[in-house]
């Protein structure tokens, strides 16, 4: 039995903490959250998917892009996506969320390594959300390389990408922007990691 609904569930149902839930509710999750449903219970799920339907019915201009972390800053979002549609928007599959709504935010390269001559990163976002009550990390970019300089023969010192540098003061011009445009106070903190060579 479908513990939102009361209807039976056959096929395409989804364990959460306290039962089942369809396919089709399951589906309204966003996917960055999606692999924490066995440990969620009902209400956390029917307040992520209201705020998913709320999301999903807003319009999104995307501006920048870091990999597969979409910014809107006219709309004051963000969205995770592995593409955008050849007519500029985002497909239905997209994660889309609200930036005034953002508890903590981080976006660092992680996994440094050399390959042939460089030296490359991926790039991790991760944040936590005072509504809806959640949190999550996602690796949103793959083999970026990064700026670095022979230290000696056998050292090498690098530091993150110059793009996620940008990225990120795109990131909080936006939460600035979305701000401005509501009568909401800043309380947003960012997570920072400090590089070592």
């Amino acid at each position: 039995m479908h513990p939102m609904s009361g209807k039976i569930i056959t096929v395409n149902k989804e364990k959460t903490m306290e039962g089942y839930i369809c396919g089709k509710c399951a589906g309204r999750i966003p996917h960055v959250i999606h692999g924490d449903l066995p440990k969620t219970n009902l209400e956390r799920i029917r307040e992520v998917i209201a705020y998913e339907k709320n999301t999903k019915e807003k319009e999104f201009t995307v501006i920048a892009s870091l990999g597969k972390l979409r910014l809107d800053e006219m709309h004051g979002r963000f969205a995770i996506t592995d593409s955008i549609k050849s007519d500029g928007t985002l497909p239905d599959s997209a994660d889309i969320f609200d930036l005034l709504y953002l508890e903590s935010i981080g976006i660092y390269p992680i996994n440094p390594r050399q390959k042939g001559k460089d030296i490359i990163c991926d790039m991790e976002f991760n944040c936590s959300f005072k509504y809806p009550t959640i949190k999550f990390k996602v690796t949103v970019c793959r083999n970026s390389k990064c700026d670095y300089k022979r230290i000696n023969s056998s050292q090498v010192s690098w530091s993150e990408p110059g793009v996620l540098s940008m990225f990120r003061n795109m990131f909080e011009q936006s939460i600035d922007t979305a701000i401005k445009n509501t009568s909401m106070t800043r309380n947003i903190s960012w997570s920072l990691m400090v590089l070592r060579s």
